[in-house]
């Protein structure tokens, strides 16, 4: 589709950045967590070692960068429904490049580790606030695209970044990649800079961070909202988990090196690139009900794979673990939709709301392998099956109860992404 025609999308224009400079902006957003997650996990196993320190420790490099990462979409949301976007992405991205170089010149683990909490709450800031600048930029009957296309490019995430890590790694050493991300960084700095404000001085939350926190509250009130978002949010738990352990099954159990698990992470990432597809594809048939239904019990499924095929060999592993993303990447475009559907103000702070609450999820996935587990393998496939039952239960009691949910019970067929 022509530029041009995409243009006529924005609400509210861009002179600076025009569409194209925007619609990058949104995809570094989109791109930088997974960028940031997974460009380094190749050098993972081999970090304690170069610390002289414990794996756990360095496993806080990935944790302790995720959980920050919720904390920066939870504090930053709502900043921007106070002050505005634009200052919202600056500080986002300032912070991201300040951790990035940091992880580049860590000296220490413990260096390394408040170096990714920087990192990581710079990242949150950045992703919930764009999810915020979609809402708020683009027409209602495009947006769903919009979030669409920031599926796949956070989907692609996974897919380029081990890959890439793994070749910059094996040639430059791990402190490159960091160096890598920091261009990444400067690049997004720039044009956040150049970022024209999306929300009106009308529309901005007035007080101060008494009355800020209480519009996050007022969100968190609305029932539909989160127990659609808890539910659904499920699927992250797993996908974060398998980003967690992935490294260790492939290179560690499987006896992989680092570009064959490159590339074998990278297989069961690409297939999430269909997702928006698929549900587009096959919820004309079954509506979102149906299709929200079967994602959670096919994720459910893919835990039963993982505890039984996975420990086949690495190829029935990398098969089976393909099942969670495709789902999540099937979901999260329109489940995001339809949640921001559910506000009609205090975008900001539900875009917070639901990057935090996903991010927590996640977290908690990211965690779950520090438990004393017999093999990383049953970490996984256990967390899957946990996260999934979860999901599911709280799906059919949203369906069969009375609260509300807007585009899904009753009003109006959800918008089409």
């Amino acid at each position: 589709m022509a530029l041009p025609h995409v243009g006529e999308w924005l609400v509210a224009p861009q002179r600076r950045l025009r569409i194209g400079g925007l619609m990058a902006l949104l995809a570094v957003s989109s791109f930088m967590t997974p960028l940031s997650l997974d460009m380094y996990t190749p050098a993972v196993p081999y970090m304690a070692g170069y610390f002289s320190t414990t794996p756990d420790m360095v496993n806080l490099t990935l944790s302790g960068f995720f959980v920050c990462f919720t904390l920066g979409m939870l504090v930053f949301g709502p900043i921007s429904d106070r002050f505005g976007r634009r200052p919202a992405f600056v500080a986002s991205y300032a912070l991201y490049v300040v951790g990035s170089l940091l992880c580049a010149l860590s000296p220490t683990v413990e260096v390394f580790v408040f170096a990714r909490v920087l990192q990581g709450l710079g990242a949150g800031g950045a992703s919930s606030v764009s999810m915020a600048v979609v809402k708020d930029a683009f027409d209602a009957a495009h947006r769903g695209t919009v979030l669409g296309i920031m599926q796949v490019l956070f989907v692609i995430g996974p897919v380029v970044a081990p890959l890439l890590g793994a070749v910059i790694i094996s040639s430059l050493g791990w402190r490159a990649s960091f160096w890598a991300l920091t261009v990444v960084g400067v690049a997004a700095f720039a044009a956040s800079l150049a970022f024209e404000e999306t929300i009106s001085d009308e529309g901005r939350v007035r007080g101060g961070a008494g009355v800020v926190l209480g519009r996050l509250a007022a969100v968190a009130r609305n029932k539909g909202f989160m127990v659609f978002l808890v539910a659904v949010s499920c699927l992250e738990m797993s996908f974060m988990a398998y980003i967690a352990v992935a490294s260790y099954v492939y290179m560690g159990i499987y006896g992989l090196g680092e570009m064959s698990y490159s590339l074998c992470f990278s297989a069961a990432a690409l297939v999430g690139v269909a997702g928006p597809a698929l549900y587009a594809a096959i919820s004309k048939r079954t509506g979102v009900k149906l299709f929200t239904t079967g994602a959670l019990v096919l994720g459910f499924v893919g835990g039963v794979l993982l505890a039984t095929v996975g420990r086949c060999g690495f190829l029935a592993f990398c098969l089976v673990s393909m099942v969670v993303p495709i789902m999540q990447a099937c979901v999260r475009p329109y489940s995001t939709n339809i949640l921001l559907e559910q506000q009609k103000s205090d975008t900001g702070s539900a875009s917070a709301l639901i990057s935090f609450i996903r991010g927590v999820i996640g977290s908690m996935g990211m965690l779950m392998p520090l438990l004393p587990w017999p093999d990383y393998i049953t970490a996984l496939s256990v967390t899957t099956m946990v996260a999934l039952a979860v999901g599911i239960v709280l799906w059919v009691l949203l369906m069969r109860s009375c609260i509300p949910l807007a585009t899904v019970k009753g009003d109006q067929p959800a918008k089409p992404w």
